[in-house]
């Protein structure tokens, strides 16, 4: 039991420090000379909006016998820019929604290995991309902000 406490207790204390950088992160400086930013506009010409999910997403990597690490991952969605409101109405939903996708990704091994190569970094956003828009068909797509993985010790 002592030996699976201490790597339990260190990854426990990642994730609560990644959660304390995210909540305490600064907010951006105001553009300067008082001017609001435009907004983007996709290949289509409509202004886009941008919205970050309210939390990150912590997706276990489950081995045999015990966990073998985490995986964080922070993701935003572009959307036309009146759609900002249905949007984070249907937060709780999506976040649901991307949890069983990641979930799904890293029981397929998609977290394994070189997890960061264009291969499956694509079939994932893809993945996430075509649940988002079942939910919510204006969503154009889904950015993956942040993502990290911590393996568990093997001590």
């Amino acid at each position: 039991m002592g030996r699976l406490s201490i790597p339990l207790l260190a990854l426990l204390g990642l994730v609560a420090g990644a959660a304390a950088g995210v909540a305490l992160k600064p907010a951006p400086p105001p553009p300067e000379g008082g001017k609001e930013p435009r907004p983007l506009r996709a290949s289509h010409g409509a202004p886009s909006a941008f919205h970050a999910m309210e939390s990150h997403f912590v997706v276990p990597l489950l081995g045999p016998e015990r966990t073998r690490g985490l995986v964080m991952l922070s993701l935003g969605l572009e959307v036309p820019d009146g759609e900002l409101a249905t949007l984070r109405a249907l937060e709780p939903r999506l976040r649901d929604a991307f949890l069983r996708v990641l979930f799904d990704h890293a029981n397929s091994g998609g977290f394994d290995g070189r997890f960061t190569s264009s291969g499956q970094i694509d079939n994932l956003r893809a993945a996430l991309r075509e649940t988002a828009q079942s939910m919510l068909p204006d969503i154009r797509e889904v950015l993956i902000v942040d993502m990290i993985r911590q393996d568990a010790s093997t001590n």
